[in-house]
């Protein structure tokens, strides 16, 4: 068990702390089942993916399974033992005992398989894609064992799913709404940006964040959506952005490449830059509560979180 856990910076009362993972690959997803227990992925892209497990919080983080072959992307569990994870190339890999062991879903295509979602027990979504006009849009009706797929004219990011009917797909140069759990999507008014996730606080109010610097935001359940920071151009960087988290209306957090973070305390009115993370590539946010939450980025970095703000 993987556990050199040491302060590292403080800025503006928010402490961060880096766990020892004792891996050096990129860690591109966090999940937790609980407030104790939680996995995380990640790996080289075509060769070797590699699932973390920590049973104290984020305190300190044990390698379980380097058997994935190639990249792990993204994962999700229902509970402890019933978790899915996606690899290239177009590799789902489901397990029933908490990530000792794998059943693979092999779709046989060169995409790159993002995060997939749970909508119940039985119904999962994943999307896929490469480069930025093909991508696939994937289901499965039997609790990941085994998936289809259709064509979509873009490659996907990221799956939200609100409940079991509501949902929206974060794709390059698009949001997407689904009303019918997955069934149909349809554009919304959102271009601009290689959209690449979406965090909805509430049903009607949500944020999405773009690869070159745009974050939007939607306050009539994806109808409509205006711009809060534009992208990048020739005169300011306003950040590449990968990931974001949005734990009320109000507050919300972002990262992305280079070590940028930005947080808000207003819905996005105005933004406040972090510059704490050593220029490290930043992947994925969770958050426990309001204050407390993990990053992961590349090295094999892990960050513990604490905002007192």
């Amino acid at each position: 068990m993987f556990s050199c856990f040491h302060v590292t910076k403080n800025q503006e009362n928010i402490q961060i702390n880096t766990v020892d993972t004792g891996t050096n690959l990129i860690l591109r997803s966090i999940y937790f089942v609980s407030d104790s227990v939680g996995y995380i992925v990640g790996g080289t892209l075509y060769d070797k993916g590699i699932l973390l497990k920590t049973i104290d919080r984020g305190n300190s983080w044990k390698l379980i399974n380097e058997s994935l072959n190639g990249g792990a992307f993204g994962l999700v569990f229902s509970d402890e033992k019933n978790g899915l994870v996606s690899a290239w190339p177009s590799r789902i890999y489901k397990t029933v005992d908490g990530g000792n062991t794998f059943q693979l879903f092999d779709g046989i295509l060169d995409n790159i398989m993002r995060t997939p979602i749970f909508i119940d027990s039985l119904r999962c979504i994943a999307g896929s894609g490469i480069g930025f006009e093909s991508g696939f849009l994937w289901r499965s009706n039997d609790g990941g064992k085994n998936w289809t797929s259709d064509t979509f004219n873009r490659s996907i990011n990221a799956v939200v799913m609100q409940n079991a009917q509501d949902g929206f797909i974060a794709t390059y140069g698009l949001i997407f709404r689904t009303a019918d759990g997955g069934n149909s999507w349809i554009p919304t008014e959102s271009k601009g940006d290689n959209w690449m996730n979406i965090s909805f606080p509430s049903f009607n109010t949500g944020f999405a964040i773009g690869y070159e610097g745009k974050i939007i935001k939607t306050t009539d359940h994806g109808n409509t959506w205006h711009t809060l920071v534009g992208g990048n151009n020739i005169i300011s960087n306003t950040g590449q952005w990968t990931n974001a988290k949005f734990v009320s209306e109000n507050r919300g957090f972002i990262i992305g490449f280079q070590g940028n973070m930005k947080y808000t305390n207003d819905g996005g009115f105005s933004w406040t830059n972090l510059d704490l993370f050593e220029e490290n590539n930043l992947r994925d946010i969770w958050m426990f509560n309001k204050s407390e939450g993990i990053i992961v980025g590349d090295k094999g970095k892990v960050y513990k979180v604490q905002f007192n703000l």
